[in-house]
């Protein structure tokens, strides 16, 4: 009976001890936590918002404009005047742009300073809104 011969080509299989394994384990969730914490702690890129006309005179109708907010969803415009605060919403277009006079237009009521803010939702969290665009304008 022939003896069987050794495959030389054949080579031992790479070992590792139980300490090499938890570095890389512990390595790779850290990579993982950082990156994870990044993309939540990451600001969203503030949206312009723009009131036309600015300044305003009293009686007349203002106009909200801006890009840079999350595509084919709603916004709500909210405004605070110096007599009261009103809302409305209006959606954004396909290039994350708003232009309200398609919607609604605002009358300004009351001289004083305007402060406008652009609300969404959040992109991973639907019952949850943020300022996107914010803009103040004087009626005179």
């Amino acid at each position: 009976m022939a003896k069987a011969k050794k495959n030389s080509s054949l080579k031992k299989p790479m070992t590792f001890s139980t300490g090499t394994v938890l570095l890389f384990v512990l390595a790779f969730a850290a990579v993982g936590a950082v990156a994870i914490w990044q993309s939540l702690a990451a600001p969203a890129p503030p949206a312009s918002l723009v009131a036309n006309p600015n300044p305003a005179t009293l009686g007349s109708n203002e106009v909200f404009t801006g890009c840079g907010y999350r595509p084919n969803i709603g916004t709500t415009i909210v405004i605070n005047s110096p007599y009261a605060t009103s809302w409305f919403g209006a959606l954004v277009d396909a290039n994350g742009c708003i232009d309200s006079s398609k919607y609604d237009t605002f009358t300004n009521q009351q001289t004083g300073t305007y402060k406008v803010n652009a609300w969404q939702t959040l992109p991973n969290n639907p019952k949850k809104s943020k300022v996107y665009g914010s803009v103040t304008y004087t009626v005179q």
